[in-house]
């Protein structure tokens, strides 16, 4: 299933045991994350399905893999 809309339909989801990846493309800021995504970032990095955000640009980019007291951990997938 891919949606370039931003439309995620729970019931379009396949309901097997296999693994499924969702894909979301946004931009969060030009230069730096705009503090008004910051809140829904870290929601989303407590969800028990969290893998990791990937963000930045060519030669410059940081994988994000947990949040810990307002801190955000990345790595370089360089």
């Amino acid at each position: 299933m891919v949606c370039s809309d931003g439309s995620i339909f729970r019931d379009e989801i396949p309901k097997s045991k296999e693994n499924i990846v969702i894909l979301v493309m946004a931009r969060i800021g030009l230069e730096k994350p705009e503090v008004e995504y910051l809140d829904a970032l870290v929601s989303i990095m407590k969800c028990k399905f969290f893998f990791a955000i990937l963000g930045g640009t060519p030669r410059y980019a940081h994988l994000f893999v947990k949040e810990k007291d307002g801190y955000l951990g990345y790595l370089d997938p360089h």
